[in-house]
């Protein structure tokens, strides 16, 4: 669960804020696709890659803190 939150902070410092927005409003807050794209005023289609871009790069940070 630290590993978590300390992959989340470095993966949101590293990151496009709207980039992270949308993540988190998807995963997190768990709306819908078209919602997040509405609130943000970008595509349903970016807010996927977003959102998949982001996943990604928690578990290369999650698998490098977990290797130190």
């Amino acid at each position: 669960n630290g590993d978590l939150q300390q992959a989340m902070a470095t993966v949101q410092q590293e990151i496009e804020p709207k980039t992270w927005q949308a993540f988190w409003l998807c995963v997190v807050d768990q709306r819908s696709t078209d919602e997040v794209a509405n609130l943000l005023a970008i595509t349903p289609a970016n807010v996927r890659q977003c959102r998949s871009r982001v996943l990604r790069r928690l578990r290369q940070t999650m698998e490098r803190l977990r290797a130190q």
